[in-house]
């Protein structure tokens, strides 16, 4: 006697569950970062950020127009989220960097200001 495996309860649980595993972990959203493109009306800028791992800390490294440097430590709220509101002074180029707790990048960007 042939058995169909196809018919089988346990083997369409067994796909199901996989599919659904598999699924889920395709859907997962990865680390972003957003740094707009201008300011926002006032003299700053928000840097935003979502899908972080929750209540923890990034380093944000900011490269201002002179050339100067920054590194700064900001909290990652409880739901994963970022904001950052870097105030402006210097019009100029601005290049900003968000590392994670290991030194890799998450992401960053480019802006100009001008007053």
């Amino acid at each position: 006697m042939t058995r169909n495996l196809h018919s089988s309860p346990w083997l369409r649980t067994t796909l199901l569950v996989t599919g659904l595993a598999v699924g889920t972990a395709a859907l997962a959203a990865k680390p972003w970062i957003s740094v707009p493109s201008a300011p926002t009306g006032e003299d700053s800028i928000v840097i935003t950020g979502g899908a972080l791992p929750p209540s923890t800390a990034v380093t944000v490294l900011i490269t201002y127009p002179n050339g100067m440097k920054t590194k700064q430590t900001e909290a990652v709220d409880a739901a994963g989220n970022l904001q950052v509101v870097l105030p402006l002074a210097t019009p100029g180029g601005y290049a900003v960097k968000v590392l994670d707790a290991k030194g890799k990048s998450i992401g960053g960007g480019r802006f100009g200001y001008m007053k």
